[in-house]
């Protein structure tokens, strides 16, 4: 049996990775430092350091990144560190090495690991190139493919290329660290290798017999011979060279930065053009590939990855060449024609030129001369691709004249036939496109001007009925059933009768799309009929068949079925079964079954029967002919209260001609809003006792002599109140105040705004408002007279109103409202104010003090605060807070306008400030001495009592006296204050102190103070 045993690794870094060698009995660990430390295992299971080795590989610094993996049992180990590069280690050799496997994070490597061997492959990218037809190939390393057309050569270069460029019989290639330049013939039989250029660019192009190389900041200049002609320097500032283009001796460099810069070749030295960023001239593209010039030289363009092809490798009209995805030798290029050169197979250089000059006619909206361009053109697939590059265009004109080169009747006969569409470019644009097979502009046209019965009705011509049901239902409802009809019968026509008859439902249609050829046999149409639960115009479609066949038991069956209830009856009464009618048609409300029967019964005669079904049916006007036929007043008066405004007055003018129903014409007048009119009959008839009825609802719309007559009435027949609401609604608001006068009506709030509520009213005055008012004061409704007296724009009256009501509220509202427009309220409703008991409701005295402020009546508010110290002294004795309103009414007397007596006041508001200072400073103070000092000066004072009350003085003398026990000078100020006040002395002085003071002289102060004591909590109690 084995055993355990614990050893201790002499080490403080972290332990990252350990392992266990078998076959030598050796313990590995990997530390957190980066060393390997190897351990022999003894015989008693103690770990005894053999080997230790530091891995010093740059790049293996990070713990946290390195990945280890131990490669067998023999002690291999690989490190990585997310780098390129990985360590081997073996560790019972002691051996290592390092494996660079490229750039694996840009994923362009990948590593075959075998027991023999490691291989690592690169992804190389393959060179191309291409001009005027002639395209260069890269197959392999070393092997390039030359073609234009059929011809074909091939070379082998004997180096990795690792760029190409072709131009006109020559071609370049970049390989190792020299530029091989080959001249061809134009057959393509040979290849010459005309010179060799030392050079390590990698980057290169040719324009004629130059040839350009270009590396990180510069472009050297050759010729096909080799000789350097010149050299471009790019600064640092523009970055480093991207791509290279060159074209009719003008050369482009596009930059990392996105700079292009352009430079003149046709001179000895490079003469510089122009640098702009490509940003400024081209939207930016995902991917950009190279830079190309056109052929002239005066145009630069960007090539990219396309969505649909391979990289986009070169462009030579009017043909596009991408690389193939196809790793085929045979279909590594592929050569498409370009949007406006469809149909073009061969590069004839005049019909390229022609359809070139076509378009920028086209462009400058020069159709005569784009039409001349193309006269000798007979290729009937160019001239479709050209009207369709017209319809995209909106080019209508030009697109309709390319269809008639090539003989398209049909599509420019429907462009004619379209009258409907002739203000609509775009509308236009889709007729043509739909014969062009242009869907995805059809359907763009279409859907960008919500014309969604176009694209319904395109989708069903072009075969594509699921678009078009599902355009029908979110887009086009209103077709949405012709959608489904048209599917019907296309499936009908196909041979799928269910999913014709699933179509014919929807479209509510399985009636009315001939049901013998849907369905064969009458057998398999009843069958139909029965098993159609939910489908009510199926049952109803079979009941008027069986109907038609005379088989009423089953006519009756599937209207029931189909909750027909006026064919059932109808049956009824066709029948004879008028009770069964009746009860059915009463049952289920239905206004048509009631209709029907009612004309049952008006043909046999029966004209009560009738006009009550007619009335079910609401169809009173047909009761009220029937009515009047037969003379029926009761039944014609009850029918035109049932029925609308028309239907009454219909009535009213029958009655009113008969004359004998004279009040009824007129309560139906009334009810139909023909007020005047009924009112007119009353007179007119002396229906008097319906005119109080009608009077209520004459309004101002009513003719003014109807209302002064209705008020005459009343007034004739003591009803003033009713008078006077009569006359106010004629706008005769003098006539009714004077009514109010003479009759002493009470006004109310009512009334008093119909008196002149309304500034429009012409006759409106403010004496007739201020006569209103008046009343309302006599009447004690003072709010009402403030109203008034408001509107009629005497403020000063109307606040004086309000004062008799007392409200305080309203007053305080009224005047905040008024008061800046007129600040004589603010003084007038103060003044009130003062009257109030302001000290016990804080809010009436800020209003006062508000109001005196806003005012700017300063004196007021003064003489305010005089009377706020004077009360304070009066009445509660507190002579701290009169001294606080004296100091502020001396304070706001400062801001008053300044006159005669001002420095006088002034000089008397400081005097009493003084006095009460001095005075309120003795009450608070505990020296006995002070306090008689101080008294006794206050006594010495002229005037003293416009201060401070001379009564409080000897108080505060006798009480300090009286608490130190000098009973006797206690007294003798006593006898002094007896002869200067003239109140009693209980107001100023305790009733136990002058009991005390009082008694005989045995009595001490303290049995004074306890008596006194006594007599507080006494009158407490």
């Amino acid at each position: 049996m084995g055993h355990c045993a614990e050893s201790a690794i002499p080490t403080k870094e972290k332990i990252l990775s350990t392992k266990l060698i078998d076959q030598t009995d050796e313990f590995a660990i990997i530390t957190s430092d980066f060393v390997l430390a190897v351990y022999k295992i003894s015989t008693d299971g103690k770990l005894v350091p053999e080997n230790e080795l530091k891995i010093s590989t740059p790049g293996f610094n990070d713990a946290q990144r390195v990945k280890i993996c131990w490669i067998d049992d023999g002690g291999i180990i690989a490190l990585s560190s997310g780098t390129s590069k990985i360590r081997i280690i073996d560790v019972v050799n002691e051996e290592s090495t390092t494996l660079i496997c490229g750039d694996g994070s840009s994923g362009s490597s990948f590593i075959v690991v075998s027991k023999e061997s490691v291989k690592v492959f690169e992804e190389e990218k393959v060179c191309c190139a291409t001009f005027q037809g002639y395209c260069v190939l890269q197959l392999s390393p070393s092997v390039l493919r030359i073609f234009k057309g059929e011809a074909i050569l091939e070379i082998d270069v004997q180096e990795k290329v690792t760029s190409v460029a072709i131009s006109n019989s020559v071609f370049v290639v970049a390989a190792g660290f020299s530029l091989q330049v080959f001249e061809f013939p134009e057959d393509l039989s040979s290849a010459r290798l005309q010179s060799s250029i030392s050079s390590e660019a990698r980057l290169i192009c040719v324009d004629g017999q130059v040839v350009l190389a270009a590396t990180k900041q510069t472009v050297d200049i050759f010729s096909v011979t080799g000789a350097l002609k010149g050299t471009i320097t790019v600064g640092n500032r523009d970055g480093a060279i991207k791509f290279l283009s060159s074209a009719n001796n003008v050369l482009t460099i596009a930059t990392s930065k996105d700079i292009l810069k352009l430079y003149d070749l046709t001179r000895r030295e490079p003469r510089f053009i122009t640098s702009k960023s490509s940003q400024d001239s081209v939207p930016p593209l995902k991917v950009i590939q190279q830079v190309t010039m056109n052929k002239s030289g005066t145009m630069v363009a960007y090539a990219g990855i396309a969505e649909d092809e391979g990289p986009l490798i070169g462009i030579s009209m009017p043909f596009h060449y991408f690389l193939s995805p196809d790793a085929a030798a045979n279909a590594s290029i592929v050569v498409k024609s370009a949007p406006d050169f469809i149909g073009v197979e061969k590069p004839d250089a005049a019909v390229v030129s022609a359809i070139i000059e076509f378009c920028y006619q086209v462009d400058i909206d020069n159709v005569d001369a784009a039409m001349k361009a193309l006269s000798r053109l007979e290729n009937d697939s160019v001239w479709r691709n050209l009207a369709k590059i017209c319809v995209k265009k909106r080019r209508i004109d030009v697109a309709a004249s390319c269809l008639a080169n090539i003989r398209h009747a049909k599509a420019v006969g429907a462009l004619r036939r379209r009258t409907d569409i002739e203000d609509s470019v775009d509308l236009k644009a889709a007729v043509l496109a739909s014969f062009l097979d242009m869907r995805e502009e059809v359907e763009a046209i279409y859907l960008k001007l919500k014309r969604y019965d176009l694209l319904n009705l395109y989708y069903q011509e072009t075969g594509r009925w699921d678009e078009a049901l599902e355009i029908a239902s979110s887009n086009d409802r209103i077709n949405l059933k012709t959608t489904y009809v048209k599917f019907g019968r296309y499936l009908m026509e196909i041979g799928d009768k269910s999913g014709a008859i699933a179509a014919f439902e929807k479209g509510s249609a399985i009636c009315t799309q001939v049901p013998q050829q849907i369905f064969g046999s009458e057998t398999e149409m009843k069958s139909y009929a029965i098993d159609s639960r939910d489908k009510v115009s199926v049952k109803k479609w079979w009941a008027q068949y069986e109907e038609s066949r005379g088989n009423m038991n089953d006519a009756f069956k599937f209207y029931e079925e189909s909750g027909d209830i006026l064919s059932i009856v109808r049956l009824h009464c066709s029948t004879g079964r008028i009770g069964k009618a009746v009860e059915v048609a009463s049952r289920s409300g239905n206004r048509a079954a009631a209709y029907h029967i009612a004309r049952h019964f008006e043909r046999e005669n029966k004209v009560a029967e009738a006009i009550d079904f007619y009335a079910q049916a609401q169809c009173h006007t047909q009761a009220i002919r029937l009515a009047k036929e037969n003379n029926l007043i009761n039944a014609l008066i009850n029918l035109a209260l049932q029925g609308t405004k028309q239907a009454m007055l219909d009535v009213a003018h029958y009655l009113e001609r008969s004359e004998a129903n004279v009040d009824k014409a007129i309560t139906l007048y009334h009810r139909a809003g023909q007020t005047s009119k009924a009112v007119d009959l009353c007179f007119a008839t002396n229906e008097l006792h319906l005119l109080e009825e009608l009077a209520q609802s004459l309004g101002p719309s009513t003719d003014p002599d109807i209302l002064h007559k209705c008020a005459r009435f009343f007034m004739d027949n003591d009803k003033f109140e009713e008078a006077v609401a009569l006359l106010t609604t004629a706008k005769q608001f003098r006539d009714a105040l004077s009514l109010c006068i003479a009759k002493n009506i009470t006004l109310t709030e009512e009334l008093v705004d119909k008196l002149g509520g309304s500034s429009e009213d012409g006759e409106v005055s403010p004496d007739f408002l201020t006569k209103v008012a008046e009343l309302c004061l006599q009447q004690k409704s003072y709010h009402l007279a403030c109203k008034k007296f408001s509107q009629a724009g005497d403020n000063i009256k109307a606040i004086k109103s309000l004062m008799k009501s007392g409200d305080v509220e309203r007053i305080i509202f009224f005047a905040g409202v008024s008061g800046p427009k007129q600040k004589e309220i603010y003084v007038i409703a103060a003044n009130f104010l003062q009257t109030l008991d302001w000290r016990s409701n804080a809010n009436i005295m800020k209003a006062i003090i508000q109001f005196y402020t806003k005012a700017r009546a300063f004196d007021s508010l003064s003489a305010f605060y005089e009377s706020c110290c004077q009360v304070e002294i009066d009445e509660y004795q507190n002579y701290e807070k009169a001294l606080g309103a004296l100091k502020e009414a001396a304070k706001v007397f400062s801001k008053a306008k300044e006159s005669e007596s001002t420095a006088e006041r002034m000089h008397n508001f400081a005097r009493r400030i003084a006095c009460l200072e001095t005075f309120v400073t003795a009450r608070s103070s505990s020296d006995p001495s002070q306090i008689m000092g101080v008294c006794e000066q206050l006594l010495r004072e002229k005037r003293i009592e416009s201060a401070v009350r001379v009564g409080d003085i000897y108080a505060l003398m006798i009480e300090t006296l009286y608490s130190h026990g000098n009973m006797a000078k206690a007294r003798d100020l006593l006898q002094e204050m007896q002869s200067r006040v003239s109140m009693n002395l209980d107001y100023y002085l305790d009733a136990s102190i002058l009991r005390s003071l009082r008694n005989s002289d045995s009595s001490t102060p303290q049995k004074a103070l306890n008596s006194a004591r006594d007599d507080e909590i006494e009158e407490d109690f």
